[in-house]
C-alpha cells in the first residue's frame, strides 16, 4: 500500500499500520490504533454496509506471510488445524500433539469414543479456536472445553472454563508471536465498539431466493455494525 500523496516522503506503511484518515483524528484523545482501525474499515466497506466488502483491502501488507510466522513461533506446542476459511477471517484449531486432532475428534469420533477418551485420561479435550481477520491486523480466540453432560451420555463444549496453566503458556507465547507480527489482540470493549458509518443486518442476511419472494419493504431492518461484525462476522 503507498503513502498518500505520492510525493518524495511517501512511504508504504509498516507491516500492522493503517495510514490514519483525517476525518478519524477527533476526538483527539482516540487511540491512534483505533483511528488506523477505523479508516482501515473505511476502506473494506465503501458502501456503509457489511455486507459489500471490498476484497482487495483482505490480506494487506504481506499478511498472510506475518500470519504464518506467528503461527510457525507456537507449532512446536501445540498442533494447528485451519478450521476453514470465512470471507473476514481465518480461523485455526489448536491442540494438544498428545490428543486428537481437532479433525478427529469432530468428524471421526462419535460422543461414545468421545467421553471414553474423556474418561480414561481423566481430563477435558481443550481447543484454543484461534480467528485472525483479513480486514485489518487483530485477532481473537477462545478456549473451548469438552466434557460429559450430567447425564453422561452426551458432551458440552463449553467457553467458560479457565484454562490450565500449560494452555495459558502457550497463550502467552501466541501473544508475544501475534505482537513480533504486527497483530493486536481484539479486546472485549474494541469489539462492541460501534462503527457508525457501516450497518449490518437487513438485506444483507437475505439470500437471493428469498430476497425474490420478499415484497418491497419488508426486509428485516439493518442495524449500525460493531468492530466484531466488520472484522470477525461470519454472516
Amino acid at each position: 500500500m503507498k503513502g498518500e500523496g505520492g510525493g518524495p516522503d511517501a512511504r508504504p506503511p509498516a507491516p500492522g499500520v493503517i495510514d490514519p484518515d483525517p476525518k478519524d483524528r477527533d476526538p483527539k484523545d482516540r487511540d491512534p490504533k483505533d483511528r488506523d482501525l477505523m479508516h482501515r474499515l473505511r476502506l473494506a466497506y465503501p458502501a456503509g454496509v457489511d455486507w459489500q466488502l471490498d476484497r482487495t483491502v483482505l490480506d494487506a501488507n504481506g499478511q498472510t506471510a506475518r500470519l504464518d510466522a506467528a503461527l510457525a513461533a507456537v507449532s512446536h506446542l501445540v498442533r494447528i488445524e485451519p478450521t476453514g476459511e470465512v470471507e473476514r477471517f481465518h480461523e485455526f484449531a489448536l491442540t494438544d500433539p498428545a490428543t486428537p486432532s481437532f479433525e478427529a475428534w469432530m468428524l471421526e469420533m462419535d460422543d461414545a469414543a468421545r467421553i471414553d477418551w474423556i474418561r480414561r485420561r481423566d481430563e477435558l479435550y481443550v481447543v484454543l479456536l484461534l480467528r485472525a481477520s483479513r480486514v485489518a491486523d487483530y485477532y481473537l480466540y477462545d478456549f473451548n472445553h469438552w466434557y460429559p453432560r450430567e447425564a453422561g451420555s452426551s458432551l458440552e463444549a463449553s467457553l467458560g472454563v479457565a484454562p490450565g496453566a500449560a494452555w495459558l503458556v502457550i497463550a502467552e507465547t501466541l501473544d508475544a508471536a501475534f505482537a513480533r507480527a504486527g497483530f493486536i489482540l481484539a479486546s472485549q470493549a474494541l469489539l462492541g465498539e460501534v462503527v457508525p458509518f457501516v450497518l449490518t443486518g437487513g438485506d444483507g442476511l437475505l439470500s437471493d431466493e428469498d430476497r425474490g419472494r420478499l415484497d418491497r419493504g419488508s426486509e428485516p431492518p439493518a442495524t449500525t455494525a460493531c468492530v466484531h461484525d466488520c472484522l470477525f462476522g461470519d454472516g
